[in-house]
This record gives C-alpha cells, sequence and structure tokens, in this order.
C-alpha cells in the first residue's frame, strides 16, 4: 500500500514536468487554451473534449468546443498528446 501511495504523486510530478519542457520547447506556438489542456490531461489523466472544454471554461471563465477541438488538432498533430480509448486524449509519455 506504501509503495502505491508514494508510486502515483511520482507519476503526476513526472507528467507535470514533461509538459512544461514540451511548453518551454516551444512557447511562442503556446497559447492559454493549449496549456490548460496541457495541464489538465497532466493532473486529471486522460479527457475526452467535453471534459477539455470544461477545465478551459473553468480557467478562463469561457470556452468554445470548436476552440477546444482545433487546439486538439494541433496537439495531436505535434505529438503532444494521443488518441486514447474511445474519445479521450492522453499524453504522450
Amino acid at each position: 500500500v506504501g509503495a502505491a501511495l508514494y508510486g502515483e504523486p511520482l507519476k503526476l510530478i513526472q507528467r507535470l514536468l514533461g509538459v512544461r519542457r514540451y511548453l518551454e520547447k516551444t512557447p511562442d506556438s503556446r497559447d492559454e487554451v493549449s496549456r490548460i489542456i496541457l495541464n489538465s490531461i497532466a493532473l486529471r489523466g486522460p479527457m475526452n473534449i467535453s471534459q477539455m472544454t470544461r477545465e478551459v471554461e473553468r480557467e478562463r471563465g469561457t470556452a468554445s468546443r470548436v476552440t477546444v477541438r482545433k487546439r486538439v488538432q494541433d496537439l495531436l498533430e505535434e505529438g503532444a498528446i494521443e488518441k486514447g480509448d474511445g474519445f479521450e486524449y492522453r499524453l504522450v509519455e
């Protein structure tokens, strides 16, 4: 039990550091919506477009599914995230 409790926070930190490295590597192409999407997936795990839109709306006060879908498509093409099971997207490990 102790090892499991210790391992999960380390995985979370690794995911957050991976997002940070990715954002630092391409700073001019990263907008606020993309940062929110990547950080949300890192913190909460795989998410679908609706969940990501709610996260963006929570952070910014406004969000559009079309905008979120466009950013997700861009992140997919750049290799930052990948399509997981069903309609969910996850970080590339």
